[in-house]
Formats: C-alpha cells, structure tokens, sequence
C-alpha cells in the first residue's frame, strides 16, 4: 500500500534531517526513499519492531561547553536503574568512558573535564540495561569558542 507521503525538510547546522513516521498499527513495514536537488537517492525498507519496553534514558548538558573546564550533565532513566555506563567519542575514538553506580535513582549527575582529545566535537553515549534491554541516548557536544567564523 502506498500512502504517497511527501514533504519539504532542511538540513541543521550538521548536515541532520530528522523526521518522525507516525505509521498505523497495521503497517509491518515501510519503504522509505529520499532524494535531494542535488542528485543525491536514498532508500530503504525499514521493518516493525516490536516495542518490548518504554524505559528511555535521557542525556542533558547543565554547564557551558568551554576546554579544560568541567563537564556537567544529568542523566535521567524512566526506571530506577542500578548503574549506567557513559563513552566520550571523538574522531572516531573512545577519548574518555566510565561506569557509574546509581542505587536506583532515576536522576544522577555526570561530569567530567573537558580535553583536548574532545576537539572540535564529541559524542557523548550514556547506556544502560532496563528489563534485559539496552537503553542509550547520545548528546553532539561542540567546542565553539575554537572554531573559526
């Protein structure tokens, strides 16, 4: 069945287009094709996936992003959890990671300092395990103040 669903979306300042498909309860799959202005085609058949849980792990920056200064982030889970684990990759390389312990509570801070290694942009990934299941979220973290405009 096709719906014929179309629309007209701009790129953020990072190349990102993001667009959410609110599909029936009967669909099992959908065929999803893009194409740009610029010759640019993509697509792809992308499958239902059963939900087995509604637990989310949420990431947030509480402090400025400056080099050599600290860090700061709440991490918040739908579910008490035991413990999250947090990977800091830029360049493609793990620069920092950690595990912290967190009896429970469904807010915890997280900090860490700022490096070099983090340069110009990191990724933050907070992961944790609710019910069997594997639950992340990921933050883009930018070093402004060093980028030439």
């Amino acid at each position: 069945m096709e719906i014929g669903y179309e629309t007209t979306a701009t790129s953020d300042d990072e190349g990102l287009i993001k667009l959410e498909l609110n599909p029936r309860e009967n669909i099992e799959d959908m065929y999803i094709t893009f194409s740009s202005k610029k010759e640019f085609f993509f697509d792809e058949l992308v499958d239902k996936v059963k939900v087995l849980t509604n637990a989310f792990l949420k990431l947030e920056l509480t402090s400025p992003v400056m080099l050599h200064s600290m860090l700061r982030f709440v991490v918040t889970c739908s579910d008490g959890v035991k413990f999250f684990a947090y990977y800091v990759v830029s360049k493609g390389n793990i620069v920092d990671s950690g595990f912290i312990r967190t009896n429970q509570h469904t807010n915890h801070p997280l900090r860490f300092m700022a490096s070099e290694k983090m340069l110009p942009k990191a990724k933050i990934i907070v992961a944790t395990v609710v019910n069997k299941i594997v639950v992340h979220d990921v933050l883009d973290i930018n070093f402004k103040e060093l980028q030439n405009n």
